[in-house]
């Protein structure tokens, strides 16, 4: 009953390792627990730990972290004293009865308006990494997604793509390095075929077919996501903006989420089914994608409820109403 609160951390994450897919582990259990957990609560015994200790650590990273990152602390702890319990190890769960304090408001994410999305496309036709953006902001399919796609994945003649895999940063068992590995999903819907206009189509028709996967590296290989967004997708970005400045068109870059986050606002924003929407974007349910998704273009709320924007020179109402 003396258990240290560190050493029974990590024997947890020995446990839940071989339960999960290598990058749900990483990122949702092993740097949770290594990076923050353990540096916090450190050699404090279990049956010393109150629930006051744990709601004032909830506390103290909420002010810092996004929700999402919250909540895998709170999971973490949870069942971390709750394995402990059925060991005998201490015989409360002091995270049982967790709050997550309220947050700052969620910030919109900023997307292209359907204008900005063509002048983003046209450019890619000029630029050497360009076909890798027109797809995401043709299919809304993530950076893992568009790392893995094989060319075995693309049906020409039905225009589809079929979303099979991801590529994902995980450590090395052996070595404990970073390594880039192909691997499922992490829930089923995202498994998902994708509609590709014929256009894509014609452009990919045209690349060269230098490995198995559509968008490798110099060596055929998988390219490292993160590597990849710095050495294409953040090079294409400056390079586009350049390009239209000297115009005096003001493009703002964005980070390849906010491609996804585009696409599929826009196709709901503009009155496609956000069914079908939900399904090409690898949603299990409509509800998350307009969570998610749907951002607020006042001009084409207005068409969509057929509100006029000029008021009568009579009316009572203000000018700002």
């Amino acid at each position: 009953m003396n258990t240290k609160f560190s050493d029974w951390a990590m024997q947890w994450l020995e446990m839940m390792k071989p339960t999960v897919k290598g990058n749900t582990y990483a990122a949702s259990y092993k740097n949770p627990v290594e990076k923050h957990l353990i540096p916090y609560f450190k050699k404090k015994k279990l049956k010393e730990i109150r629930q006051t200790d744990v709601q004032l650590y909830i506390n103290t990273i909420a002010s810092s972290f996004a929700l999402d990152t919250v909540k895998k602390h709170k999971s973490c702890l949870f069942q971390i004293f709750e394995t402990a319990i059925d060991n005998n190890l201490c015989d409360r769960n002091p995270a049982r009865l967790l709050k997550i304090p309220k947050t700052k408001e969620r910030i919109e994410k900023f997307v292209y308006t359907d204008e900005q999305t063509q002048l983003v496309f046209n450019y890619g036709y000029m630029h050497r990494f360009g076909t890798e953006v027109q797809f995401m902001l043709d299919t809304g399919v993530s950076r893992g997604e568009l790392l893995a796609i094989r060319w075995s994945d693309i049906d020409f003649e039905k225009h589809v793509v079929y979303i099979r895999h991801g590529a994902a940063i995980v450590p090395c068992d052996e070595t404990g390095k970073l390594i880039t590995v192909i691997g499922e999903p992490k829930n089923s819907y995202r498994k998902r075929p994708i509609p590709l206009r014929k256009e894509l189509c014609r452009i990919l028709k045209g690349l060269p077919r230098r490995s198995e996967f559509v968008f490798c590296n110099a060596n055929g290989n998988v390219c490292n996501p993160r590597t990849w967004q710095r050495r294409h997708f953040d090079v294409f970005m400056a390079e586009m903006q350049k390009y239209y400045a000297e115009s005096g068109i003001d493009i703002p870059t964005v980070c390849p989420h906010q491609l996804r986050h585009t696409r599929l606002s826009l196709w709901v924003n503009s009155g496609k089914n956000p069914i079908a929407a939900a399904k090409a974007g690898g949603h299990s349910n409509m509800n998350m994608l307009l969570k998610r998704y749907v951002h607020t273009n006042i001009e084409e709320l207005r068409e969509q409820l057929g509100i006029d924007r000029d008021f009568s020179e009579n009316s009572d109402l203000p000018p700002e109403f």
